[in-house]
């Protein structure tokens, strides 16, 4: 079955990768990994669903890709150090691009999902941001403050167990701050 417009539409590699791409983001991010099929990312991103596996390969590999470019597309690790425990919050608590968390925390039901996500957080996240962090404990810092961020993200945005109150968003900004900083939290 042809989509809807793939005769009217001339070729273009590099454009019909980036909708693949696309719709896999917005699928694995709705229904997760294992739920998601190839022919509903053909689908949304309108093409024919052996496309997919000739831009990308395997299934496997597309959400790594997905995964990736979410997390390259996610500029909140780039906000200044003294404002990145404050950026992060911001980030989880108000209605930005939440692709990238969903694909992470719907991919842990998964073992497949499950072992890309941990490769690439670890990879693209936690190695980039002890680079960043520097010493002391720069690796041990990351992870701390991926685990915070990702607790808080899921409790606020997946599972809000009521509004957020701001002394609440303080604290967590501090103490993702106090991480960043190598400060004593007490």
């Amino acid at each position: 079955m042809q989509p809807r417009n793939a005769r009217s539409r001339p070729r273009n590699a590099v454009e019909t990768k980036a909708r693949i791409l696309d719709a896999a983001q917005q699928l694995f991010s709705a229904k997760g990994y294992a739920q998601g099929q190839l022919r509903e990312i053909a689908e949304l991103a309108d093409v024919a669903v052996s496309l997919i596996p000739q831009h990308f390969g395997s299934k496997a590999d597309l959400f790594e890709l997905a995964l990736i470019e979410a997390m390259k597309a996610n500029r909140v690790l780039d906000a200044p150090t003294p404002e990145l425990g404050r950026a992060l919050i911001d980030y989880v608590l108000d209605d930005g691009d939440i692709r990238l968390p969903a694909m992470v925390i719907l991919s842990i039901g998964d073992p497949v999902s499950r072992n890309i996500t941990e490769r690439v957080l670890r990879d693209q996240i936690v190695v980039q941001l002890a680079a960043r962090l520097g010493p002391p404990d720069a690796r041990d810092r990351a992870i701390e403050i991926t685990m915070l961020a990702t607790g808080f993200l899921i409790y606020a945005r997946q599972l809000p167990v009521g509004d957020i109150a701001g002394r609440t968003r303080q604290k967590i900004a501090a103490i993702l701050q106090a991480i960043i900083d190598e400060g004593t939290i007490s």
